[in-house]
């Protein structure tokens, strides 16, 4: 693995450069699964957005994309919409007359809008819960305020000019809420981090060779607008246009995030095993081959190995493959326990001393998780880092009493002595098992199976009778085969029991053959 960190230093992630051999492979996968993220066709409303496509955005005509940039992210404020007013209905009990419907009026907000009151209402109370859905079932921010819009045209085509679409530049994450039905819809900057389209920019620099500046860290209406101006002087020369709008819609861009995870750690990616493994570069990484008996408990310690959650054999296997450093896969239909089993891997790896990232594409999974570990009394272990719920301080807060819990943790003395309690217990419960399962005496057979073959005849009734040896355990397979076909002959037919007296017969057989294959119990 050196010498390989010797080949492809200074590599830099530019897939153009050369590489090394051992390299080559990984760059090449890296490069196609970075293709397979991006979206750049019509889908992709990043890029192609039409005037008739913004059926659920609301465009946001006044204040000025300065003044409503100045009071979200300059002030930190909250800025209402306008929402309907209905008059109060006042009834007379004595008035014959029907009543007459309500008069609504409009209660102005900080903001105007091209919609009227009425579908105002409806479209951003579709915004809001599009993005609830998203925040809940994925853990994804998708409510933006867009702001600032590039109107471009692809190339021309030989039937004349191409489409106008608009593609949004700066993304502002926003809130969308209210505090009672009678109050308006507002809205607040987010806790996400303002972005620059990264749709946008990946188009401008893989086909057109145009690279936008980053967004200033202390980003104000003035530096925005002095952005959108940058935008427009770099794309002036392709005929395009900057329209400086605003418009809250539903946007998302998580794959993006991904293609520059890849892009940055790109060159790691050729050091890593497993992703070399992956690109099928080279084999999985040894060790991986890990051999496991049928009977876990002649290699499991409960010292080292301790199910947190109950656990069967195959679980309690994986568990096992886990400790020992296997990379593993694990399939099962719902309901078979694996939200078990991950709660149980993550206790193990911290008894381990490993850290643990658990990742899920629906934010369900993640909480079923994070419940069985809080109520095993491990939730001090575990920082929420996905969800909206998450900001700087309740992170500091989280460490710090993690910090604190494991300064705190004392163990007991007599743990040790608990845990050997646990093994004498399990091998005496196992003994039994393989005393229930061994097979016994001349007849070949084991308690289990008498036991199951007697289970059908304990409604026939008891009768005296001796057998022609002095011991069960003497009995041949050929003896009981003479008993039994005198049992057959008494009972008139071969292969049936007629009477009563056969039953008994063939009953006091079972009854020895239990006697003979019964096992020792261990003591308590």
């Amino acid at each position: 693995m050196a010498e390989s960190r010797q080949k492809a230093g200074g590599i830099n992630g530019d897939s153009n450069r050369s590489v090394s051999v051992d390299c080559k492979p990984v760059f090449d996968k890296i490069d196609q699964w970075k293709k397979d993220l991006i979206d750049l066709s019509h889908r992709n409303r990043l890029l192609f957005l039409k005037e008739k496509q913004a059926e659920r955005q609301v465009e946001i005509t006044s204040p000025s994309l300065q003044e409503i940039v100045d009071a979200l992210v300059g002030k930190d404020a909250s800025l209402d919409f306008p929402m309907l007013v209905y008059d109060q209905l006042t009834l007379e009990a004595s008035a014959p007359e029907p009543v007459s419907e309500p008069e609504e009026s409009v209660r102005k907000g900080d903001l105007e809008t091209n919609l009227p009151t009425a579908e105002l209402q409806r479209r951003l109370g579709r915004l809001r819960r599009d993005q609830m859905t998203s925040q809940e079932e994925q853990g994804t921010h998708t409510l933006f305020l867009a702001t600032g819009f590039l109107k471009w045209n692809e190339k021309p085509s030989a039937e004349g000019e191409g489409d106008e679409y608009l593609a949004p530049i700066i993304l502002v994450p926003v809130g969308l809420d209210r505090k009672s039905v009678d109050d308006p819809y507002f809205m607040k900057l987010s806790e996400e981090d303002v972005v620059v389209n990264p749709a946008l920019l990946f188009k401008l620099k893989t086909e057109f060779g145009i690279s936008l500046p980053d967004l200033p860290d202390d980003l104000d209406a003035r530096s925005v607008s002095a952005y959108l101006d940058e935008a427009e002087r770099v794309t002036k020369d392709l005929g395009w246009q900057v329209v400086r709008s605003v418009r809250l819609g539903k946007f998302t861009y998580e794959k993006f995030v991904m293609y520059n995870d890849l892009t940055d750690h790109r060159e790691d990616g050729c050091h890593q095993p497993i992703i070399s493994a992956l690109a099928k570069a080279t084999a999985l990484p040894a060790g991986d081959d890990i051999q496991v008996p049928d009977n876990l408990d002649e290699v499991v310690n409960p010292k080292e190995l301790f199910p947190l959650l109950d656990a069967d054999s195959s679980q309690m296997e994986v568990l096992l493959r886990f400790h020992r450093g296997q990379n593993l896969v694990i399939q099962g239909p719902p309901g078979t326990g694996k939200s078990q089993t991950i709660a149980n891997l993550i206790s193990q790896g911290l008894r381990d001393g490993k850290k643990i990232l658990f990742v899920s594409e629906k934010m369900a999974a993640l909480e079923v998780v994070n419940r069985r570990l809080q109520a095993a009394g491990l939730s001090f272990a575990c920082l929420e880092v996905h969800s909206h719920k998450s900001d700087k301080l309740k992170v500091v807060q989280e460490l710090a009493k993690t910090l604190t819990q494991a300064q705190n943790v004392k163990i007991e003395p007599e743990i040790t002595e608990q845990y050997q309690k646990l093994i004498v217990l399990r091998d005496r419960l196992n003994e039994y098992v393989m005393e229930l399962h061994k097979v016994r005496g001349g007849l070949k057979v084991s308690a289990f199976q008498v036991h199951g073959r007697l289970a059908r005849l304990l409604d026939t009734p008891k009768v005296e009778f001796r057998l022609p040896v002095d011991s069960a355990l003497q009995m041949r397979p050929e003896q009981l085969d003479e008993l039994q076909r005198a049992a057959r002959a008494r009972g008139g037919q071969p292969g049936h029991i007629a009477d009563s007296s056969s039953c008994l017969l063939q009953r006091v057989i079972l009854i020895c053959l239990e006697i003979q294959a019964v096992p020792i119990l261990p003591h308590s």
